[in-house]
């Protein structure tokens, strides 16, 4: 059996992202946290690099695409 360490680190970033904006929220916080939509991009980068290493070309560039959003999103939050 061979595990995809890579998309392993990248699914953990999105779950602490998601725990990071749960936090946020219980904290009373509206909207999405910066950390949120960081680390769900730092995970989007490492799909893209493991879709790429696998030669799931089309899966990579569906990745690519939405790290794009997640930038966006990112850079459009407050500190």
């Amino acid at each position: 059996m061979f595990l995809h360490y890579i998309a392993i680190a990248g699914l953990a970033l999105f779950i602490l992202g998601w725990a990071v904006q749960y936090r946020y929220m219980r904290a009373g916080q509206d909207g999405l946290s910066r950390e949120f939509a960081g680390l769900s991009a730092i995970g989007m980068i490492l799909l893209v690099v493991d879709s790429i290493q696998n030669g799931l070309y089309d899966l990579a560039l569906m990745y690519a695409a939405t790290w794009v959003v997640a930038m966006a999103v990112f850079f459009s939050t407050k500190d």
